[in-house]
């Protein structure tokens, strides 16, 4: 996510358009360069501009990343071993 946000403000930087650009079309064009799960989050929270959406995409991703580690964590009986012998 982080290097998706950078290459796409780099492109507006570099042709220009970063002024000229309206914020909803960056906010819009962002969006439609994300991965699905992010976009329709990211898209239903109606970011005001640019960076509210890069905020919002990436606290999605980062709570996606740890509900998946939770959900690995609890669905791994050696982690559970683990967690029980360290207890």
């Amino acid at each position: 996510m982080d290097a998706y946000a950078a290459r796409f403000r780099k492109a507006i930087n570099k042709a220009k358009i970063g002024n000229l650009l309206p914020a909803q079309m960056q906010v819009i064009d962002f969006v439609a360069g994300l991965r699905p799960e992010l976009a329709i989050i990211t898209n239903s929270s109606n970011p005001a501009d640019l960076d509210e959406a890069e905020e919002t995409a990436k606290n999605i991703e980062s709570a996606s990343l740890i509900n998946k580690n939770v959900i690995a964590a609890a669905t791994n009986p050696a982690t559970a071993e683990v967690k029980e012998l360290k207890a």
